[in-house]
């Protein structure tokens, strides 16, 4: 017989109103934990620190609700610094998220006995002592209690007739058993849910945090891994200071709403691409009778810049997509020193409304994506290079739902780590994750005019060193 200390504040619960008349143990915890009752402890370790933090103490009352109290153990129920009763866990019993009480993990039947009429007449029947949570007894100075239960409950179970399992429960407890596998099922898929969001608000927070520290990043790795996605995430982050929604429908309209405001705007940099389209050049316009006149006009960078400028409480973003398919030294000019020197005048090469200086302010932000597998453009030289902070976007098979299409990915990496050419690393080049979701029955189309063929331009180009026939034995199923 294992005894437990059971401590609940009053403030919370009470064991008269919940413990007892609910007929439960419980533990106060905000989530619903039914897919790890009676789960291994290694998957109970792997789950709680996220949501209990750095309580250990919670952590271990938590273990004890999931997996760590067993039919005849004893649980002694205090409220505040007083012991109030006593219980024993039942044969059959199951795990309860109860949202009505106090503390709401709860196990499901338990026949309480108040403490005083246990001990009656004895001079343990007053006792206390503070605490919260379960715990078990060990050195915790209640051995004299712990001597007085095993001398005595047996007997007092027999001499009362006591039944652990309370009769009135039955019924309840069925129900409870009925619907669990179905809870389990929601509780895993909602605590799923919780951790993504929680690793999600975790990575936009280093975004954050780099972002603003150095102003500028570029989110590189190879195709379909993500990039402009998440620089839309971080976007909408900045400017909304929220998290875009996972909810297709609902992050489309989020989305939409990005794209309309002043403080966002995207542009894709390609071969062609000049300072004069980027920053400020010379426009030909035509009036209505046909003549044509050149004026100097600001573009995307100073259009942005000057916004930025006339409202320092806000943050502006600007993405650059595919940043490194443009000649950069040649499209940035003088921002080369823009970018590290934020709020200090630069000149441009054109003077509009009678001076040539510009300022990039420090609330204007600037992200761009690069594709790391891409060598028909040029590399991104050092001098470039140290003014902006480099973040990997690596290919994430995590979320991938479709098991055809997951299996599809794991052997397709398994082609770039046999076949990979030395002078790639993995990530730089596996293409992304993109390229496997989706609706389940375009599989096939995108297999065949997607993945395929950039597979074969792979071989080609000596990135991949196996043959056509391994990339052309592929199958989706």
């Amino acid at each position: 017989m294992n005894i437990k200390k059971l401590g609940i504040y009053t403030e919370i619960s009470s064991y008269e109103n919940e413990l007892k008349s609910k007929n439960v143990v419980s533990q106060g915890w905000e989530h619903d934990v039914s897919f790890l009752f009676e789960a291994d402890m290694k998957e109970i370790n792997e789950w709680l620190p996220i949501f209990s933090q750095n309580d250990k103490r919670a952590r271990n009352a938590f273990k004890n609700i999931l997996n760590g109290l067993k039919e005849g153990d004893i649980v002694l129920g205090f409220e505040g610094n007083t012991l109030k009763g006593i219980s024993e866990i039942p044969k059959n019993f199951i795990y309860n998220f109860d949202d009505s009480l106090g503390y709401k993990n709860t196990l499901f039947p338990m026949k309480w006995v108040d403490w005083e009429i246990f001990c009656k007449d004895n001079k343990l029947s007053k006792f206390t002592q503070g605490g919260q949570g379960i715990k078990g007894i060990e050195n915790s100075g209640l051995s004299e209690i712990n001597e007085y239960i095993k001398s005595n409950w047996a007997k007092y179970k027999e001499d009362n007739s006591l039944e652990v399992f309370p009769n009135n429960c039955l019924e309840k407890f069925e129900e409870l058993k009925n619907n669990f596998e179905r809870k389990k099922k929601e509780s895993r898929e909602n605590m799923e849910n919780k951790l993504k969001q929680l690793k999600q608000q975790a990575k936009m927070q280093d975004f954050k945090d780099i972002l603003t520290q150095k102003r500028q990043i570029i989110l590189q790795g190879a195709p379909g891994t993500g990039k402009t996605r998440e620089a839309e995430e971080i976007a909408y982050n900045f400017v909304f200071d929220t998290l875009l929604t996972e909810e297709k429908k609902k992050r489309d309209e989020e989305l939409k709403e990005l794209y309309k405001s002043e403080q966002f705007a995207l542009i894709q940099f390609h071969p062609a691409y000049s300072y004069e389209d980027f920053v400020r050049g010379i426009v030909a316009e035509t009036n209505e009778s046909g003549q044509i006149s050149y004026k100097v006009k600001n573009k995307i960078l100073c259009e942005m810049a000057e916004k930025a400028s006339n409202n320092k409480d806000a943050k502006y973003v600007l993405i650059i997509d595919e940043i490194n398919r443009a000649n950069l030294p040649a499209v940035l000019g003088e921002l080369i020193y823009a970018l590290e020197y934020r709020d200090k005048p630069v000149n441009s090469l054109y003077e509009l409304d009678g001076k040539k200086e510009f300022i990039l302010p420090s609330n204007l932000y600037i992200i761009g994506t690069m594709n790391t597998a891409d060598r028909s453009v040029g590399h991104i030289d050092y001098a470039i290079r140290r003014r902006f902070a480099f973040v990997n976007i690596p290919p994430d098979d995590s979320v991938i739902t479709n098991l055809n299409a997951k299996t599809l990915f794991t052997t397709i990496r398994g082609i770039f780590e046999k076949n990979l050419s030395s002078d790639f690393q993995i990530d730089d080049i596996m293409i992304g994750h993109s390229y496997f979701l989706g609706e389940a029955d375009n599989l096939s189309m995108r297999f065949k005019y997607e993945i395929k063929p950039l597979l074969h331009e792979y071989v080609k180009d000596g990135i991949l060193t196996c043959d056509i026939k391994t990339i052309n034995d592929l199958k989706t199923s």
